[in-house]
Formats: C-alpha cells, structure tokens, sequence
C-alpha cells in the first residue's frame, strides 16, 4: 500500500507547490472544457448567431496559444513565479469582467483579458516544478501536475453543467472569478521560495511578429476545413501567417535575445522530445473532436450517454498521469514516451476499424488508451526536455511545449477533417463512418515512425550513457535524460 502513495518522497514544500499549481491547472482547464457547455445558453441570452457565439471559445485558445511562447521568454527575464502569479492575477480579472458583461462584444474582450491571464501562467507551472524539485523526483512531479489538469478537464463540463442548472451562465464565471481568487490569495502565501531570474533584453518586436502570425495561422487552419482551402478567406490569412513567421524567423535570427532560441533548437534531444509531444498532441486532438460526433450521427447515442462515455479519457489521464512520472523518474523518458506512442497507436488502429454497427460500449478502448497514452508521454517527453538544458531556460522550453502542443492539435485536426472531407460523398452516417476510418488509419503510420524514434533514439542514449555529456542542461552536471 504504501507504494502507491503518489507523494512518496516529497518534501512539504514540494508538496505544497504541487497542490498550488495543480489546482491552477485544475481551474484553467476545468474553465476552458465547461465553458462549450455554456455556449447555447450565451447565445439565447444576446440573440446571436452560432457563428458569432463560437469567438467566445475561440478567441481563448487563440489568444492563449499565441502568448504562450512569448511568456517564457518573459518568465526567464523577470522571475517565473512573479509572472505566474501575474497571470493567475489578469484571469482572475477577466473571469470578474466576464460575470458583469454587458453584450457579446463585452464578453468576448473579457474573454481575451481571461485567454491572456492563461497564456501567462500555463506554460510556467512546469517550469516552476522543474526548477524546484530534484531532478530524479522531476517525473513523479509533473506526473502528478498532468493529473490535475486531466482532473480540471475531466470535472469542467460537470461543474458547468451543475452552475446551469441551479443559476446561468454568468454563474460559470463568477465560480471560476472565485476559484481563481482564492487561488491568488493561496500564491501570495504560499508561492514563495527563489524567483530565479536572468537578465536580459525582452524581444518585443519578436513578440508582436508572433502575436500576429500566430493567431492569423490558427484562423486560417480553422477556416480551411469549412470555408474551402481555395477560399480567399483562408487564403489571405494563411498568407498573412506565412509573411509573419518569415519576419519572425529572421528577427529572431538576427537579434541578440530572441524569443526562440535557436541554440536550444539545436539540441538533438530536445528536439526528439518536442517531437514526440507534437506527435502526441497531433493524434490526440482529432479523437477527442470525433468520438462524439460519431457517437451521436452513427451509433445515435444521446448527448448524456456521450458524455458519460468521454469522460474515460480524462480519467484515464488521471490515473495515469502520476505512473508515467514515475517511470520517467525509473527509466529513459523517451522509452516511457515511446510506450504512450505505442498505447496512442493500438487506440487509433481500434478506433479506425469501429462501424456503424459497433457495440457502443467498445468505444471505452481506444478512449482509455488515448488518455492513458497521454499520462504516459507527457510527464515522458517533459522530464526529457528538461534535462537537455540549463535551469534558466526551463521557461522557455516549457513555452515552447505548450506552444507546440496547441499548433500540433490544430493541425492535427485539420489534416484529420481534410482527409475526412476528401473521402466523404456525404450521405450520411454510413458515409462518415466510412470517410473517418481511413482519415485515422491514415496516421497509424506517422505514430509507428514516433515509436521507431523513440526506441532507436533511447537505445542510442544508452550506449553513450557510460561517456561523458556535453552539457546543455543542468548546473552542476548533467542530467537524465
């Protein structure tokens, strides 16, 4: 029994750091899953369209996802627990303004003051953890940082869904105006300790380059699958983020501070490590969008019946989060990493040859190894990363995770519902089913080449195990990795 204590080994502090930002990755995920729920009762309220409504939780995971890399950056500069703090901080002000907004409009710009708050704090809780606990015990931590945020996920459409039915959707946001309250009157008391910072120039021209690109390539990714890729609309704005990340390339090229490190991009570990994270994030994001479409259109389940059943995922997440931890604690990461991969890959294959006529029930296995695949390569490919570069770029490297992850689920989903649509004549449910099982199938083979990566680049790892590193990452000798 006592080894299936999760804080086995910890110390108080770090204890207390874990329920600390876990329960900010608890907040800023539950948020973010409860507010699709809150979705038709905004738009009966201001009498809008679907279209319209949908900016709503668009404009967060934009907004969020293009400051996510910024941020690091800024964490480095200024103290990765200041700015944490900070973001909690701003959120907590757009849930406030959310709660009291007075139109569409005013609810979409809280919105954004809430998305900004997010893209603060969330790529620094892992930098924060990684910096402060030893590195052997890395794993188990960020393990354990994962099951929270599976658990916010896991309970967002639960608790929004309770907020609904005893009040409305403004009640959605003044829960989470006190939740992430408290959550900043927990910090001030609690999240002390080292601020390390690092001295340096901001890129602030590299900031609104990316600002710019960013979100135009979300947008056009976004629009392409709808509105047609020829469109001019997705044209103009997939033009718009090419120009933007080719200025941002070369600012960042030629600037003495940027953003971007290039020399962190020419570790070859770190490197595998956010390419397996992107592999991931890639296969992941298009299963957790079709299972419930095919559940309703093809197996015709009800709305409470697929949601019952999409919370395996999540759950397994949960529990699955604090065993891949540890392992990545055990064993090479990139081998744990590698045994997620393989989970993702049996998940996809199950869920490529399911039919019309499948039991629904059997939609429980792929569910469940999805999620348990990313318990087991997400803490994996973090400890790996990690451990490739010094702690005072751990920020950094944490942005570019988050960053990562966000754009590969994009695209992933993009490409999945592209290929979809090719082989689709549209007739019906039969017709869907038939169009996703070759759109999944599809990527099985990009997951087998992540598995080969994997192993050959752990078994690599350990022959050179016995010489000498060159050290990118960790004072004081180099870690594993």
């Amino acid at each position: 029994m006592k080894s299936l204590n999760m804080f086995k080994g910890l110390d108080t502090e770090e204890v207390m750091l874990i329920f600390i930002l876990g329960a900010g990755s608890f907040m800023l995920m539950s948020n973010l899953s409860s507010i699709a729920v809150a979705l038709p009762h905004i738009q009966e309220d201001f009498d809008s369209s679907l279209s319209t409504i949908k900016w709503v939780s668009i404009v967060g995971f934009i907004v969020a996802a293009s400051l996510s890399l910024c941020f690091g950056r800024v964490g480095d500069i200024y103290g990765r627990r200041s700015v944490y703090r900070a973001g909690i901080g701003v959120y907590t002000v757009g849930a406030g303004l959310c709660t009291v907004a007075p139109s569409l409009e005013a609810l979409i710009a809280s919105r954004i003051v809430m998305a900004v708050g997010l893209g603060m704090a969330s790529p620094l809780s892992a930098a924060i953890i990684a910096a402060s606990v030893k590195p052997e015990r890395r794993g188990q931590v960020v393990g354990l940082l994962v099951s929270f945020a599976a658990a916010g996920q896991l309970m967002g459409p639960t608790l929004g869904g309770f907020i609904l039915e005893i009040s409305n959707w403004r009640g959605i946001f003044l829960f989470n105006f006190g939740l992430s309250l408290s959550l900043c009157l927990a910090q001030a008391l609690f999240l002390r300790g080292a601020d390390e910072r690092r001295p340096g120039m901001l890129d602030v021209l590299g900031m609104l380059l990316l600002l710019g690109a960013y979100p135009a390539l979300l947008i056009g990714l976004s629009l392409g699958p709808t509105h047609g890729w020829s469109a001019s609309s997705t044209l103009i704005w997939l033009s718009l983020a090419m120009l933007g990340f080719v200025a941002f390339a070369w600012r960042e090229y030629s600037f003495a501070a940027p953003l971007v490190s290039f020399r962190l991009l020419q570790i070859p570990e770190l490197r595998l490590a956010l390419f397996l994270l992107g592999i991931t994030a890639f296969v992941q994001n298009p299963i957790t969008l079709y299972v419930p479409i095919y559940l309703q259109q093809a197996l015709t389940l009800n709305a409470f019946d697929v949601g019952l059943l999409m919370m395996a995922l999540p759950l397994s997440t949960l529990m699955s989060g604090p065993i891949g931890g540890r392992l990545a604690d055990r064993y090479p990461p990139r081998l744990v990493a590698g045994a997620g991969i393989a989970l993702l890959c049996i998940a996809v294959a199950a869920y490529g040859r399911m039919g019309i006529a499948t039991a629904p029930l059997l939609i429980l296995v792929p569910l469940v190894l999805t999620g348990a695949a990313g318990g087991l390569s997400r803490p994996a490919t973090q400890v790996a990363a990690f451990a490739t570069v010094r702690p005072e770029d751990f920020g950094s490297v944490s942005a570019m995770q988050t960053s990562l992850m966000m754009l590969a689920g994009t695209l992933g989903t993009t490409v999945t519902v592209a290929t979809s649509d090719s082989v689709s004549d549209g007739s019906g449910a039969a017709s869907f089913v038939s169009a996703q099982q070759t759109a999944f199938l599809a990527l099985v083979p990009l997951l087998l080449v992540g598995l080969a990566v994997s192993v050959i680049g752990s078994l690599r790892r350990s022959k050179q195990a016995a010489e000498p590193l060159t050290l990118h990452g960790g004072v004081g000798g180099p870690e594993k990795a």
